[in-house]
């Protein structure tokens, strides 16, 4: 509208703002900075609940590769994987296109780990074959609250619990070691979008810390292992997707 122009009642006119020279958009009203476009009937705002299960027994005890026991004496780690790119969500969009969005998330983490102890002597005749549970804490698991903001890649603050966990393996003859500071070594939550949905996607893997030991001629030899895995069974995430109007294509940031 120009200074001459009379309005109508009734009517919302919102703001557009052009250059004087190239009579490009400089600002549109229609799209705030963080808002919506109200002339798309899809949803902009999209909040979701993900309710961690282990009902594909992706928290199962995970197999592990062949270990080499070569006699070092010496603990080598090993990493293995649990799971990787699983889709913890998938929300439709509706935009037809990547949209842009920012996200906002809280989760209830109930983080659990478990370890399988094992050892034999120099003919691999078996002596512990065990699960172990954790001596601290006491509970056997780690329950907290964690608010986090995932981007367009991977979460700025990892939601997944850096608690460590105790155990106590024994040794044999009465003796025992203290295993400690066993956290969840390595996970990934990546957050992305494609032409259909937006994706919250993780992965999660742990170790195998071996050794085989023996010490002196003559002296008999013992092979060990200990396994560690993580399970979230019990936890939660709320996502919230904020979908922007912008097309990336489209320079409207910056004229």
């Amino acid at each position: 509208m120009t200074r001459s122009d009379h309005g109508y009642g009734n009517y919302d006119y919102g703001v557009k703002v052009l250059d004087p020279v190239t009579k490009y958009e400089i600002f549109n009203a229609k799209y705030p900075i963080f808002g919506s476009d109200v002339t798309n009937k899809m949803p902009q705002i999209v909040t979701r609940r993900v309710v961690i299960t282990n009902s594909s027994h992706i928290f199962n005890e995970p197999n592990h590769p062949n270990l080499n026991f070569n006699y070092s004496g010496e603990w080598t780690n090993v990493p293995i994987m649990q799971f990787q790119d699983v889709d913890i969500l998938k929300v439709p969009h509706g935009q037809g296109k990547v949209p842009i969005f920012m996200s906002m998330a809280r989760s209830h983490l109930v983080n659990r780990m478990y370890a399988r102890w094992f050892q034999a002597d120099g003919n691999f005749t078996v002596e512990y074959n065990m699960l172990v549970t954790p001596a601290a804490p006491g509970s056997g698991y780690y329950s907290e609250d964690v608010p986090f903001m995932p981007t367009q890649g991977r979460a700025l603050i990892d939601p997944i619990s850096g608690k460590a966990f105790d155990f106590v393996v024994p040794l044999g003859n009465g003796n025992t070691r203290n295993i400690t500071n066993n956290f969840v070594r390595w996970k990934n939550l990546r957050i992305f979008a494609d032409n259909e949905n937006i994706y919250a996607r993780m992965s999660l893997g742990s170790l195998v810390s071996h050794r085989s030991s023996r010490w002196g001629p003559g002296a008999s030899a013992v092979h060990q292992f200990i396994k560690l895995w993580t399970d979230l069974s019990g936890s939660w995430f709320d996502f919230t997707f904020y979908i922007f109007p912008y097309d990336p294509k489209d320079d409207i940031f910056v004229r």
